[in-house]
C-alpha cells in the first residue's frame, strides 16, 4: 500500500517527465521523493543500480531517464542498448528484490507505424530505429523480471524543464522567421507531462499494473501542431506542410519516424483511469506556463521603469500582444509585482477584462 510517507524514487529528474513527476508528488504530500539523475546513477551500470536500489528501498520507481536522441541514436547503437534496454533491466531487476513497484516510460516507436488505426497495447512490435527497437527491448525485459509495472508509452513530449517542439517553433518565431516547412504526414499525440505526471500519480496508489498508452487527446500531425502553436501564441507564421519524404530531402540523415503514432486509450479506460485531456487545451496551458515560467524576471523589468517615471503612484496598463490571453497577462503583471517587493509598499489592483486592461494603484518603500 502507498502511503504518503512511501520512499518514490524519481530518475531521469532533469527531464520533462522526471521534473514533473517529483513536482507532482511533492504536491500531493509526499514526503519521501528522491529525484535522481545521471550524476547520482549510472543506469547502465549493473552493480551500483542494484546496490543504490537495495540501499535506498523504494515502494515506487518512476523510470524517466532514457535515451532519447532519435537521430544520434543510429550512430551509437551500442550506448542506446545499454541506456535504454539493459538499465531497465537493472532497475526492474533491483525492484523486484526490494518488492517496489516500477514505471516505464516507453514510446510509439515500438510499432511500425505504418497504416491509420489506434495501436492496442497488445498490437504487435516492431521497434522503429534503434532508438525504437531498444525502448521495445527495454519494455520485454520490464515484463519479464518483474510483475508489479506500468509501462506507459507516450509520444511527441512537451514539458517546462527540457527541449521539446513547441519551444523550438517559438525559438525560431523569435529569430524573425516568419515561413517554416513542417512535416503533414506523421500522426500522432502530444504528450504533457504536468498532465502525465498526474495520471502517474493516480496509478502508482492502484494495483492495476500493466502496459497504457497515455498521450493527450486527439489526433494531429506536426504541421497542424505547428499551426496551433503559433496561433495560441498569438504570431504571425507561415507554415507550409511537407511530407516526410520532402523533408528528409531538406533535411538528410534522419533516423525513420513512424507515420502512424496513433494510440488506442482503451486501456485505460477498462482499468478506470481518467484519459488527459486534448492536445489543444494542453498546449495552450503549456504556453501559457511557459509565459509565466521565463518572464517573471522580465516581467519586474516591464514594470520598474514605467513605475519610475510615473509620479502619481498610478498605472493603466494595456495588455501586450505577445500574450496568449488576458489571464496569462494579468499573471505577468502579478510575477513583476512580487519581484518588485523591495520598491512597491502597497499595490491595489482592478482589472477590465473588456478592454484587457490592468489598472494599478500604488504606494513606494519610504512614502
Amino acid at each position: 500500500m502507498i502511503t504518503k510517507d512511501s520512499r518514490i524514487l524519481v530518475t531521469g529528474f532533469k527531464g520533462q517527465l522526471g521534473y514533473d513527476c517529483v513536482r507532482e508528488l511533492k504536491e500531493r504530500g509526499y514526503t519521501n521523493v528522491l529525484g535522481i539523475d545521471i550524476e547520482d546513477l549510472d543506469i547502465t551500470d549493473e552493480q551500483a543500480v542494484h546496490k543504490f536500489i537495495n540501499d535506498y528501498k523504494p515502494n515506487v520507481v518512476m523510470h524517466n531517464a532514457a535515451w532519447t536522441a532519435v537521430d544520434k541514436a543510429e550512430q551509437m547503437p551500442d550506448a542506446v542498448y545499454k541506456v535504454n534496454s539493459l538499465g531497465p533491466k537493472y532497475i526492474a531487476e533491483a525492484c523486484k528484490e526490494v518488492d517496489a513497484t516500477m514505471f516505464y516510460i516507453s514510446t510509439d516507436y515500438v510499432f511500425e507505424g505504418k497504416g491509420d488505426k489506434a495501436y492496442e497495447v497488445d498490437d504487435p512490435k516492431v521497434g522503429l530505429s534503434v532508438y525504437g527497437k531498444t525502448k521495445s527491448q527495454g519494455e520485454d525485459f520490464v515484463r519479464q523480471a518483474i510483475d508489479k509495472y506500468f509501462i506507459i508509452r507516450i509520444s511527441w513530449v512537451f514539458g517546462i524543464n527540457g527541449k521539446n517542439f513547441i519551444k523550438t517553433m517559438l525559438s525560431l518565431a523569435e529569430r524573425g522567421l516568419k515561413e517554416l516547412n513542417v512535416v503533414c504526414d506523421q500522426i500522432g499525440s502530444p504528450t504533457y507531462t504536468y498532465d502525465l505526471s498526474k495520471l502517474m500519480c493516480d496509478m502508482m496508489v492502484t494495483d492495476k499494473y500493466g502496459i497504457y498508452h497515455t498521450t493527450n487527446e486527439g489526433f494531429c500531425s506536426w504541421a497542424e501542431f505547428a499551426s496551433y502553436i503559433f496561433k495560441v501564441a498569438g504570431i504571425d507564421m507561415k507554415v507550409n506542410p511537407v511530407t516526410t519524404e520532402e523533408y528528409k530531402k531538406l533535411v538528410p540523415n534522419q533516423a525513420d519516424r513512424p507515420l502512424n503514432s496513433r494510440m488506442s486509450k482503451s486501456s485505460l479506460d477498462k482499468a478506470g483511469f481518467n484519459r488527459l485531456p486534448s492536445w489543444q487545451d494542453a498546449t495552450e496551458r503549456y504556453i501559457k506556463q511557459l509565459i509565466i515560467h521565463y518572464n517573471s524576471v522580465d516581467a519586474s523589468l516591464y514594470l520598474l521603469p514605467l513605475i519610475k517615471k510615473n509620479s502619481i503612484n498610478t498605472l493603466e496598463l494595456k495588455m501586450l500582444n505577445q500574450f496568449v490571453s488576458y489571464n496569462s497577462f494579468c499573471d505577468f503583471v502579478k510575477c513583476g509585482i512580487n519581484n518588485l517587493g523591495n520598491i512597491l509598499k502597497e499595490v491595489y489592483t482592478s482589472y477590465n477584462e473588456k478592454d484587457q486592461i490592468i489598472s494599478l494603484e500604488y504606494t513606494l518603500q519610504g512614502e
